[in-house]
């Protein structure tokens, strides 16, 4: 999630943890105008802060993964406070938690469900992937099949150009055990614990980039945080419906029924 603030939500910050970006007003005339994170400051789930002077905004970058244990929670009305309550005790930053979570903005973001299949996906994947593939019912929507051992996923493209209609399922197992998930899982109490869990975890996710796009699939006009952490809308649900069509039952049924769980 990508997310802006007024900088007065920023109680504050370790200098030490930020470089200064200069912009020219004038030729010849510096002005210090944002301080940005330094790219070997590294928190687990908290990987961007950007401190705007000029138009007194704070753009900051967070994942699930800083809920550590409960990752597989998702960013949801439930966990927000645990997410600026761990991004506080980051040693970066210090949030007001009323202003991020009351007046932030939403940039980008991602939802996700996770549907557990009842059976370990790494040796049925060629089954599931061929039963996911043949559900689609929309000739607008192409599914392409990844089955390999670092990547069993696939993903539904849609061929409009007003929306980006991107949703992807995959082997959340194979996804974790990554080289660039390794200090993730080192952060964690249990580690094992998580990685047993997502062994028959399909994990779906919808990227969401356009202001339009998140208002419409959230259903609502607002993009602040509150506003789509409370809304009815269900963007993965809703752009599976248009993959199969209306009312059809078929192989992602199960997906249709399953539980909202969060964002990334």
């Amino acid at each position: 999630m990508h997310i802006e603030i007024p900088l007065s939500g920023v109680q504050s910050f370790n200098r030490q943890s930020f470089i200064q970006q200069k912009e020219f007003a004038e030729p010849g005339i510096g002005i210090v105008d944002r301080y940005k994170i330094r790219p070997d400051i590294k928190s687990i789930g908290f990987s961007g802060a950007v401190l705007d002077n000029i138009n007194e905004l704070a753009k900051l970058k967070v994942s699930a993964k800083i809920l550590k244990d409960d990752y597989f929670e998702g960013i949801n009305v439930n966990s927000i406070e645990r997410v600026v309550h761990a991004i506080n005790q980051s040693g970066i930053v210090h949030l007001c938690p009323d202003i991020f979570i009351n007046e932030g903005r939403v940039l980008n973001v991602d939802e996700t469900h996770n549907v557990n299949m009842g059976y370990g996906l790494t040796e049925n994947w060629h089954q599931v992937s061929s039963e996911l593939a043949v559900a689609v019912l929309n000739p607008k929507f192409q599914p392409n099949v990844n089955n390999t051992k670092r990547n069993q996923g696939i993903t539904f493209k849609g061929s409009q150009t007003s929306q980006k209609n991107r949703l992807i399922m995959y082997n959340k197992y194979i996804e974790l055990m990554k080289a660039g998930n390794k200090s993730f899982l080192a952060s964690l109490k249990k580690p094992m614990l998580l990685l047993e869990s997502s062994k028959n975890n399909l994990r779906c996710e919808l990227n969401m980039t356009d202001f339009r796009f998140i208002r419409e699939r959230f259903n609502t006009d607002s993009l602040l945080l509150c506003n789509l952490l409370t809304s009815s809308g269900k963007p993965i649900i809703d752009l599976l419906d248009k993959i199969t069509k209306p009312g059809t039952l078929n192989q992602l049924e199960f997906i249709l029924q399953s539980e909202y769980q969060g964002w990334d």
